[in-house]
């Protein structure tokens, strides 16, 4: 059994890699003129033969390129006997010791318009041979197999170079049998959002650990070179002062286009509210919401002039209700949807037609709420259903104020 690898160690562990991988790799350098030390990015490889290239890492000459030919041969027999098509290469790569060998091997296949290059090597040191078979994916430069040993110089190696060969031949069939990994991306990840001044980081989130990437700059960021395969998971936080991280995952396409990512939800301190609905169509209720926990829980102060919708307007009765209560949001701030539960004591002042005023006071045993954010606004429905306390000073007798359904309520808000 594998051990069990924790994902935040996991994610870390990419993250510290791919670090080490931006300070090693240019993003911006040319693929056919680099130094020894930088590796390319490589670009899309386009149709590739699925033949093998088998080549010679360098020119050997005298018994170590007896030995280097009995390694190729063997491996190309190897190759064939597995049912893999391959040609040797009509000259050595040339890759000198201190060059990036994967981009370098996957460069001099997509030449020779080869899938894969399998670089073989043998040298001699003092009065022993050693050798190696190296497998490259010429898409990308992934490794997908090899071998290497040494042994002393005679008769005997050979025996050994071919068990090399075979073993090598053997890791590449089961690499082709499983099916090669998607290429990695060819270009930098773009990222296009609104959001002007947002740092987007890989990782973060749950794991912790993060990878800053750079700031949004007229609506966009280009990212430095991620050696990300295509369609494979990856976790990005955007983060702003003043609003809620974003956490998402992309699986990037390498075709250009950018990644959009999600407006940032900005914290607010309370809001104010516009309402009116079923029982207050011909009025206006003007809320205050200020928070007692931003974007959690908040005090509500309620002040809404209405008449009665049921009556029609002539002769109708005027009602001014204040209402104060406390209400929580159930969801998290970085939902566009969010749903609401609040309570509240009303006070009701009606006015009929001989002028005298009548005064009734309720509770709200509960309100839900059910809100659409989206920037500095939310648009929500309320529903509540007033319990009266049946006042000597009112018109409404004690009970459920239920008589015409429950109130509904449409409202627009503006968040501060």
């Amino acid at each position: 059994m594998k051990p069990f690898r924790p994902r935040r160690f996991a994610l870390a562990s990419l993250l510290l890699s791919l670090a080490a991988f931006s300070r090693i790799h240019g993003q911006d350098a040319s693929a056919g003129e680099v130094p020894g030390e930088t590796a390319p990015v490589l670009r899309a490889a386009g149709k590739l033969d699925e033949t093998v290239l088998v080549a010679p890492a360098l020119a050997r000459e005298g018994d170590a390129g007896n030995f280097l030919s009995s390694l190729s041969t063997a491996f190309v027999a190897e190759l064939s006997a597995r049912g893999i098509a391959s040609t040797l290469a009509a000259a050595p790569a040339g890759i000198e010791g201190g060059s990036h060998e994967p981009t370098r091997a996957a460069l001099f296949a997509r030449e020779a318009g080869c899938f894969v290059v399998a670089l073989v090597d043998a040298r001699l040191e003092g009065n022993r041979v050693a050798w190696r078979i190296a497998v490259y994916d010429a898409r990308d430069g992934a490794m997908l197999g090899g071998d290497a040993w040494s042994a002393y110089a005679g008769l005997s190696a050979l025996k050994l170079i071919e068990d090399s060969a075979a073993s090598g031949a053997a890791e590449l069939a089961r690499a082709l049998e499983a099916g090669l990994p998607p290429p990695r991306l060819s270009e930098p990840l773009t990222f296009r959002s609104k959001d002007e001044g947002a740092s987007v980081s890989l990782g973060g989130g749950s794991a912790g650990a993060s990878l800053p990437l750079g700031v949004i700059e007229g609506g966009l960021l280009v990212a430095p070179y991620l050696p990300l395969r295509v369609g494979e998971r990856a976790d990005f936080t955007v983060e702003r002062e003043g609003s809620y991280p974003a956490h998402l995952t992309v699986r990037p396409r390498d075709d250009g286009k950018g990644v959009a990512l999600p407006r940032l939800v900005p914290r607010s301190r309370g809001s104010l509210v516009l309402s009116a609905g079923r029982g207050r169509l011909f009025g206006l209720g003007f809320e205050y919401r200020p928070a007692l926990i931003p974007d959690f829980a908040f005090f509500r102060l309620d002040n809404a002039l209405f008449t009665l919708a049921s009556y029609g307007l002539g002769g109708a009765p005027w009602i001014w209700e204040v209402r104060a209560g406390a209400g929580l949001y159930l969801t998290p701030p970085g939902w566009s949807f969010r749903l609401g539960a609040a309570t509240g004591l009303a006070s009701m002042l009606t006015f009929v037609a001989d002028g005298k005023p009548y005064f009734d006071l309720a509770f709200d045993a509960f309100s839900l709420l059910l809100e659409y954010h989206t920037g500095s606004y939310a648009f929500g429905i309320e529903t509540r259903i007033p319990y009266s306390f049946g006042l000597a000073s009112g018109v409404v007798s004690q009970g459920w104020m239920d008589r015409d359904g429950p109130l509904l309520l449409g409202s627009v808000a503006w968040k501060y």
